[in-house]
């Protein structure tokens, strides 16, 4: 939408780091999804919700709401919040502390603030543990008790903060919280020294933080991790099978579908070796029983087929490479779960929100893990080793 790309640019002349926060983002318009806006998360990426009808309405209440949620990644405050037993009242929590960050005009009604609780003892500049624990003591305040019955609208825009928690249900919270530090820190020197320094000097801190190294998961895992979370599940009705629950026709039939989208960079610079070991953990996937779309692609798409057990000998291409015809092709692809990118890494880094979850597979003579070609890529990112 027009007033999504009209918020951003205003975002990037006055505080870009907020942009380029937004920009590392997978954005969708749902009106199902979210009331407002939600932050989300997926396998390796991050995503933001848009209610449509909000944004053709919403005024600069946009702009407010995009920062306030964007503040809640900078505090980390998805990934927390299941280590926190009243889910209310850590919502509340993060609120006061992310709203002491906009200003009187750009907060919204119905905003929460720590002067609504100064009775509780709550002053500015608290975190959110420290909120936390002085709410939890207040026990069933009144404040408390009229907010917790409308916590559901106040706190509309935390719902899905669920599904940080499932995202890293295989490789650990570490492995969540690293790709948000790592989206944090590219925003950080996309945005650069003057931009971040006329921030607040508590956010400062908080983004100057290096991201922990990346942890080592075998490539090969990473592979069947991913190619099994693009798995999904379709209910069919059917005469032939009465329902099991009510002993009446139709029933219901639960099929598993799985549809991948494999990219297999042709630019002539992926070592046979690699080669061949990745085509040995894509058969393995194929006989599970996956739809794989081959899509060979160098500075252009080559080449589109069906992935049958074993790859076409006759591979075209050879040229530079370019990510953007593949992800601009995957994007256009509805039936599929996911996308897996064969490369060595060496193109410009592609800056185009994604529809699908993205896993790298860098071969092992690739771009170097601690390089910004690396760093860069949208998505999870896996380097083979040398002996693949």
């Amino acid at each position: 939408m027009t007033s999504l790309a009209t918020t951003a640019i205003e975002l990037l002349l006055e505080a870009p780091f907020y942009a380029h926060l937004l920009g590392g983002l997978c954005r969708t318009f749902s009106a199902e999804k979210t009331k407002t806006m939600a932050l989300a998360a997926g396998e390796g990426y991050f995503q933001l919700y848009l209610n449509p009808d909000f944004w053709e309405q919403g005024g600069e209440e946009r702009k407010a709401r995009l920062k306030h949620n964007l503040l809640h990644l900078v505090f980390r405050h998805p990934v927390e919040a299941g280590s926190f037993a009243d889910r209310f009242l850590y919502d509340l929590a993060a609120d006061l502390v992310v709203n002491q960050f906009l200003s009187e005009k750009e907060r919204w009604p119905g905003a929460v603030t720590v002067e609504q609780f100064a009775g509780l003892g709550l002053q500015r500049g608290g975190s959110t543990h420290s909120y936390y624990e002085q709410l939890a003591a207040a026990g069933d305040s009144k404040e408390l008790q009229a907010l917790r019955a409308r916590a559901g609208e106040v706190f509309e825009e935390h719902a899905w903060w669920s599904a940080f928690a499932e995202a890293s249900s295989d490789g650990g919270q570490e492995v969540v919280r690293m790709n948000l530090d790592h989206l944090i820190r590219n925003a950080r020197e996309r945005a650069g020294t003057l931009a971040v320094g006329q921030l607040p000097g508590e956010l400062q801190r908080l983004i100057a933080t290096e991201p922990k190294q990346d942890l080592e998961i075998d490539w090969r895992r990473a592979l069947r991790l991913f190619a099994g979370k693009s798995r999904e599940t379709v209910l069919k009705s059917t005469i032939h099978h009465p329902s099991k629950r009510y002993g009446t026709t139709p029933g219901l039939r639960v099929k598993r579908r799985q549809h991948l989208l494999v990219g297999f960079d042709t630019s002539g610079s992926v070592d046979a070796e690699d080669l061949a070991a990745f085509f040995r953990e894509l058969f393995a996937i194929w006989r599970t029983g996956a739809q794989i779309t081959v899509v060979e692609f160098d500075a252009e798409i080559q080449r589109t087929y069906s992935f049958r057990g074993r790859p076409d000998s006759k591979v075209r291409g050879g040229g530079g490479t370019s990510f953007l015809p593949l992800l601009r092709f995957a994007n256009r692809q509805a039936t599929a779960g996911g996308l897996i990118v064969f490369t060595d890494g060496f193109a410009p880094t592609p800056l185009l929100p994604l529809r699908l979850p993205v896993l790298w597979v860098i071969s092992a003579r690739g771009v170097a893990k601690d390089s910004p070609l690396f760093r860069n890529l949208p998505g999870r990112k896996v380097k083979m080793n040398p002996s693949a």
